[in-house]
């Protein structure tokens, strides 16, 4: 992107941005400027669009030992998902603004935008064919020119020696991702070059996480199979809606000057049928059992 410093307090840029939702925004792609192995996932991952590409202004100004900075945004994203399925956001805009005094920064965020999605769409395009309850669950829960909202708040702590961490945030997608609410609270002490860590973090969902989907009975039976199978897809993906709980402990090396090693163990446990926020789950996988994931990484500058 390119920016213009039009006056001393105001800045004004043009190109791909990252989405100033969330403490860590701008960085949370970045892993030595963090404490733990990535951001959670739990609240990172609930926004299904990390940057824009289109315009931003940002206007700092300050009240005695209190720095603000008021950012207004507005574009559009289309980004590839996987095999031959695109995600496209158009009429992206929202507000953010930060603040900092001493050691205490705080960022609250609001965006919409309309989003679209190729996930689901042969199966809702089979949906519409069996009448006005199939139109209406595919127009129900297909991504196609959905509005997107969300809202998030951070607080960090840091006069040095410590700190702490916590956001909460809420999406709303009014189609198949469901609407959540996400929450994060965590934190360290530093020990020369070691700082041991705590984190805890949920996602949760509001609305449905299944659905009986598309009545089976007074079917033809060479129909009934076809409607089973649907109705049994339209549930793996309501499955994808994140609800899950995770405690995570690490520890962070300064090793060198611009360079930190970090090990981090999460223990996860989706529930209510959710698979959480894991992907390519195995056959054996089951909800409400609790899953184990150990990190080791090197974080590097240069």
């Amino acid at each position: 992107n390119v920016k213009y410093q039009a006056t001393p307090d105001l800045a004004l840029r043009v190109g791909r941005i990252a989405l100033p939702v969330f403490l860590a925004a701008d960085y949370r792609k970045v892993g030595y400027t963090m404490a733990w192995v990535r951001p959670p996932v739990e609240v990172y991952g609930g926004l299904p669009i990390p940057s824009r590409d289109g315009t931003d202004a940002t206007w700092r100004w300050g009240a005695g030992d209190t720095r603000h900075a008021t950012q207004a945004f507005f574009g559009r994203t289309e980004r590839h998902l996987y095999e031959d399925r695109r995600l496209e956001a158009h009429g992206i805009a929202g507000l953010s603004h930060s603040i900092e005094h001493g050691p205490l920064s705080a960022r609250l965020s609001a965006l919409t935008g309309h989003l679209t999605a190729g996930i689901g769409t042969e199966v809702f395009s089979a949906m519409g064919a069996f009448g006005p309850q199939g139109v209406a669950l595919a127009e129900r829960y297909a991504i196609a020119h959905k509005r997107v909202s969300m809202v998030s708040l951070g607080v960090s702590y840091d006069p040095g020696q410590w700190f702490l961490n916590a956001e909460a945030g809420h999406a709303r997608t009014h189609s198949l991702l469901g609407t959540t609410s996400t929450m994060y609270a965590g934190g360290g002490y530093r020990f020369a070059s070691l700082t041991p860590y705590l984190g805890w973090a949920k996602v949760r969902a509001h609305g449905a996480t299944r659905d009986p989907g598309l009545p089976l009975a007074g079917l033809p039976p060479r129909l009934q199979a076809g409607a089973a199978a649907l109705n049994a897809a339209l549930n793996i993906y309501l499955g994808t809606i994140p609800i899950q709980t995770t405690l995570s402990a690490g520890l962070r090396w300064d090793l060198a000057l611009d360079a930190a090693l970090k090990v981090q163990y999460d223990r996860l446990l989706p529930t209510d049928g959710s698979r959480g926020t894991l992907i390519n789950t195995p056959a054996s996988f089951r909800s409400g059992q609790t899953v184990h994931v150990a990190s080791l990484a090197l974080a590097f500058v240069f």
